[in-house]
């Protein structure tokens, strides 16, 4: 097995497949695991503080783990690569042991001030919720160390090629929650399921180190970096990790606001997230981490003509790919959410409250998966100071927003003219964390490609991409579906067996009239997809 990680991969569409079908399985196993989760607790105030307990480490982690992340230090590997001798090995033992005793330092000063972090930013957890949810939150600071050492790696990882080790991570992650959902949760509760959690972050951090041995560049002597080294690392890392923050952070209060809310309110805000995520992650993590090094290279080597052809190929796949999973998740989001969480304990009424919110967050499917990428851009040209203007521009956007929309007339306009035609009562509120979530993030998109252009002077960005075409092209397929959905199998009663039948229907009715559709008006992106399928199999008989 070990033999396994230490397959390499030379090509950026070897590497975005092998990225896309590890990254499939991993939200294969995430929907498992919120399916066990709805069907266990539907949304109810447990589930609602597992889920807020993972808020706090976490931005431990995108506070300091991602200091070293590969996105950081991709182009100071590349850099020491190129001095040759110890400079890469020298590099390294410096990174590990300064941020492992970093690590540690933060780690106790958190668990000794949760307490009081708990009542900052999740004021809704009272008495015995607030103790359960700051115990969940000490054990879980254990992971931010595993997982900051395993950046570290994985950057190495991605620089000598070795990417299934990193593609995988997400899946043995997910399997070892479902293991604690499944075996530990009957003896120990949600501790059980927290252990589940640690167990996955160990194995993230295990699978990394068979091409690092492979390699010869596991640390080897303790040496931390002078104050000059790490200010030269600090300068280019402070702005991206802070930056990673700022989005968690509007995470953490989307959560603190929704803790607020009615009970259960979190689970839906999360399972919104979740699955709407599922086509931008697929997308944007296949091509942005499979394009990464190579972005890095072109840049150190003032290879800037490269690096725009590379830009507008991935865009034009993200075009390709986001479109239809976009018009999908908007179209069909009542069977895809009855499908993952439908439930006796996570009815009708929270599939359908579900199910809309999905609907609306599919708007900025496309734009946001768009946003991730130029964003990647930035790190890999070491402009990370751009992307933490716009994040916390981004930021101070969603409390002006959430402010705005909250007001007195505002709020009556939606709950008269949205919540009371096409919601359940209670939804308002969760209502407007959403709405103040996708205007946020629109404008936040446009602004990242606004300063791209204007960092990439005259560069096109979408010439070539055929996005109008790729867009009318897959809302047209997805729409003629749903058309005909509706006059063969809707509606559907609560029921798996209804809902995975129904889904299937779908699935396959889009495909087939995205494939006429294409035919039809001679798709040439669709063509070459074909013929690289065609040769595939036509290779794979002989």
């Amino acid at each position: 097995m070990l033999g396994f990680f230490n397959i390499k991969t030379n090509t950026l569409g070897k590497t975005a497949f092998i990225l896309a079908f590890f990254t499939l399985g991993s939200q294969v196993l995430a929907i498992i695991r919120d399916k066990i989760f709805a069907i266990k607790f539907g949304a109810s105030i447990e589930l609602d503080i597992y889920y807020a307990a993972f808020k706090i480490p976490h931005v431990i982690f995108l506070l300091t783990g991602t200091l070293i992340s590969s996105f950081i230090l991709m182009s100071f590997f590349e850099r020491k690569k190129k001095e040759g001798g110890d400079s890469l090995q020298n590099f390294i033992d410096k990174v590990f042991f300064t941020f492992m005793v970093f690590m540690v330092i933060v780690s106790i000063l958190c668990f000794v001030l949760l307490p009081q972090i708990s009542s900052l930013f999740f004021p809704g957890f009272e008495g015995e919720n607030a103790d359960s949810f700051i115990m969940m939150s000490r054990m879980l600071l254990i992971s931010p160390i595993f997982l900051g050492i395993s950046s570290l790696f994985t950057g190495l990882n991605q620089m000598n090629g070795y990417f299934i080790s990193t593609a995988s991570t997400g899946v043995f992650y997910n399997f070892f929650i479902i293991f604690g959902i499944i075996v530990l949760y009957p003896f120990f509760g949600f501790n059980g399921i927290i252990l589940g959690v640690l167990l996955g972050s160990l194995f993230y951090l295990l699978i990394q180190l068979p091409s690092i041995f492979k390699e010869k560049i596991f640390p080897k002597k303790i040496q931390f970096f002078s104050f000059k080294e790490s200010l030269e690392i600090l300068k280019v890392s402070i702005p991206r990790s802070f930056s990673l923050v700022l989005s968690e952070l509007l995470l953490v209060l989307l959560m603190s606001k929704a803790s607020t809310l009615p009970e259960g309110s979190i689970v839906i805000l999360v399972f919104v997230l979740n699955i709407s995520m599922v086509p931008i992650r697929l997308i944007t993590t296949s091509y942005s981490i499979a394009s990464f090094p190579k972005m890095a290279k072109y840049f150190v080597n003032n290879e800037i003509e490269e690096l725009k052809s590379l830009i507008r190929n991935i865009i034009s796949k993200v075009f390709f790919f986001g479109f239809p999973a976009a018009f999908f998740f908007l179209f069909f989001s009542d069977i895809i959410v009855g499908f993952l969480l439908g439930s006796q304990k996570f009815g009708w009424s929270e599939i359908y409250t579900t199910a809309l919110l999905i609907s609306l967050v599919s708007f900025v499917v496309v734009i946001q998966s768009m946003s991730i990428i130029i964003m990647r851009v930035f790190y890999a040209i070491e402009k990370t100071k751009i992307v933490f203007m716009i994040n916390l521009i981004t930021l101070f956007s969603f409390f002006l927003i959430h402010y705005a929309l909250s007001k007195e007339y505002v709020y009556n306009i939606l709950n008269y003219f949205i919540v009371e035609k096409y919601f359940t009562s209670g939804v308002l509120g969760l209502l407007i964390l959403i709405l103040s979530y996708l205007i946020t993030f629109s404008l936040s998109s446009f602004l990242t490609i606004v300063l791209f252009k204007k960092y990439f002077v005259k560069f096109r960005l979408l010439k070539n991409t055929n996005w109008v075409f790729k867009m009318l092209i897959s809302f047209s397929a997805v729409f003629f579906a749903r058309f005909l959905y509706q006059i063969f199998i809707y509606p559907v009663n609560n029921s798996f067996f209804e809902f995975t039948y129904s889904l299937i229907f779908a699935v396959l009715l889009s495909i087939i009239f995205f494939i006429i559709f294409s035919e039809l008006f001679k798709f040439e992106e669709y063509a070459y997809f074909k013929r690289k399928i065609i040769n595939k199999f036509l290779k794979f008989n002989k």
